[in-house]
């Protein structure tokens, strides 16, 4: 299981990755331009200093305790993703591992983590997000979801 589940965040962080790329050096994405894609999508720049829904964005020293947290908790996940036994649960903490990762390459190359996608309804707007944010979204629901339906019954087989 080992292997899917570093598979999983391989591909997460390159598909994370090159759309970082894409959306800099080739969209031209920049601070304070809003591209509207649909009546509740935008594509935005922003650079999230701090961490999930722009908390501490303004702490000097912040990014280094996120990397070293950051850091922490891919090796505790890869340590839980050795002791796998179920493809889901591997899949599930191969997307937070690559979701994970992916933002820290941006702390280390930009200072800050490179947001894109502007969600909103109306003037409500949901705090920018990138994919390696969904990756970790996503990897988290469904990481719940084996422990609480799905690990007991496997355990029971």
């Amino acid at each position: 299981m080992i292997l899917r589940g570093f598979i999983t965040a391989l591909i997460c962080l390159l598909i994370d990755q090159a759309q970082k790329y894409y959306m800099i050096a080739h969209y031209g994405i920049i601070e304070k331009k809003r591209v509207v894609v649909t009546e509740f999508f935008n594509f935005v720049m922003v650079w999230n200093r701090g961490i999930s829904f722009g908390l501490f964005q303004n702490y000097t020293k912040s990014n280094y305790f996120f990397l070293a947290a950051s850091s922490t908790i891919i090796l505790l996940l890869s340590f839980i993703l050795k002791k796998s036994k179920s493809k889901f649960e591997a899949t599930s903490l191969g997307l937070i591992i690559g979701g994970a990762i992916g933002n820290i390459i941006d702390r280390i190359q930009y200072g800050a983590v490179a947001d894109f996608f502007d969600l909103h309804i109306g003037n409500y707007h949901w705090p920018a997000f990138n994919i390696a944010d969904s990756c970790i979204f996503c990897g988290a629901v469904l990481l719940i979801t084996y422990s609480i339906f799905l690990e007991k019954n496997e355990k029971d087989k």
